[in-house]
């Protein structure tokens, strides 16, 4: 909707890049460091989850930008909403990648600035902006020239706390999941034991001999013909496709990239891509608590070391896996599926209160 608000670039709105390098700041060499990167940020919450610390002379050559409480970071490389985070950790250590676009406004409220820059509107900006093909990125100079609206300090102030509040609404549902995700761990380790030490002394077998893997076909997302069927590939679902090849209840293993080894039980028809596996077990195992198990064994930590992480089945192939009796298995299960019908509940509230957020958002910020 268009509000008829003054229109400023983010330039005329935040402090110069070159006033957030840390060669504005003197360290020593022995100085702790917090270095916060791509992998940093919390894609639900748009915060920083996490950072690396490292010795000042032995931080990575892209920590360059220093940064502080209500900075915005955007990724320069590959940039999507995903990518942003508004940070609210005070602490005069952290460094961010150079990767990043450091935003510190003094014109807006930092938190009417990231809701500006975390819509569809602002998004396709960057994108068409973007160059390079393997790698497409945006210059930082690129971001600070678009033209963002500027409504009066009262109306962003009003903005700000009518998405927050639907932003809090769904923050507390993903901690509903988190704390359903921690219930079905515990049931399972009230049940079974630790899987890896086994002190309930159950049968065991190789996964070599439990399961084979079986990797999906070639898709590539250009090929996409939009239906009504996921495709699944590393890191889970990455579009839809009209046509399926794998139907019926399925374990999904993502087999390449940065959560390989990610494990999921399917009961749809589904399109699995040559970047995850279908398992296709050897005995008779219940598939709800053998997706437990996996999980519960971090299978990304087989993975080898490659800048593309990858899984296979010799790399798994050792694993010793537990086997308790299949009626002890299949009480386990039918616990374990309330909980999942529990989660699908919340998972749909989710999806309503991102249809709210995302209808604000666009009444607010779009033309």
């Amino acid at each position: 909707m268009n509000h008829d608000w003054e229109k400023k670039k983010i330039e005329e709105l935040c402090v110069p890049q070159k006033g957030i390098l840390r060669a504005s700041v003197k360290y020593k060499a022995e100085d702790i460091i917090e270095y916060v990167d791509i992998s940093s940020i919390d894609r639900n919450s748009h915060q920083i989850s996490h950072t690396s610390n490292y010795i000042f002379k032995d931080a990575p050559s892209r920590a360059q930008q220093v940064i502080v409480r209500n900075d915005i970071l955007l990724s320069l490389v590959r940039p999507n909403l995903k990518n942003i985070a508004c940070v609210s950790l005070d602490n005069s250590n952290l460094i961010a990648s150079s990767g990043f676009c450091v935003l510190r406004s003094f014109g807006t409220l930092p938190r009417f600035l990231l809701y500006v820059i975390t819509n569809d509107c602002f998004t396709d900006k960057l994108v068409a902006k973007c160059a390079g093909a393997a790698y497409p990125a945006v210059r930082e100079e690129d971001v600070r020239s678009i033209l963002i609206p500027v409504p009066p300090m009262e109306v962003q102030a009003q903005i700000v706390s009518e998405l927050d509040k639907i932003n809090e609404l769904i923050e507390a549902k993903h901690s509903q999941l988190k704390d359903l995700d921690a219930l079905a761990q515990s049931l399972f380790y009230e049940t079974f034991g630790d899987p890896i030490e086994n002190l309930k002394g159950w049968k065991t077998d190789t996964f070599k001999n439990l399961i084979k893997l079986k990797s999906g076909d070639a898709l590539s997302a250009k090929d996409f013909c939009n239906g009504r069927y996921p495709v699944y590939g590393g890191n889970g679902i990455t579009g839809f496709h009209n046509m399926f090849n794998t139907s019926g209840q399925n374990i999904i293993i993502g087999r390449v990239g940065a959560l390989c080894g990610n494990v999921r039980l399917i009961d749809d028809d589904i399109f699995v891509t040559d970047n995850a596996f279908v398992v296709n077990i050897q005995q008779k195992i219940n598939l709800r608590f053998l997706e437990r198990l996996l999980n519960l064994l971090e299978l990304r930590k087989y993975a080898n070391a490659a800048a593309q992480p990858v899984i296979s089945n010799t790399s798994l192939k050792s694993i010793i896996l537990p086997l308790p009796p299949l009626n002890l298995q299949n009480q386990f299960a039918s616990r374990i599926e309330a909980i999942v019908e529990q989660k699908k509940r919340v998972e749909a509230s989710i999806a309503d209160l991102e249809t709210i957020l995302a209808s604000r958002m666009d009444y607010w910020f779009n033309d």
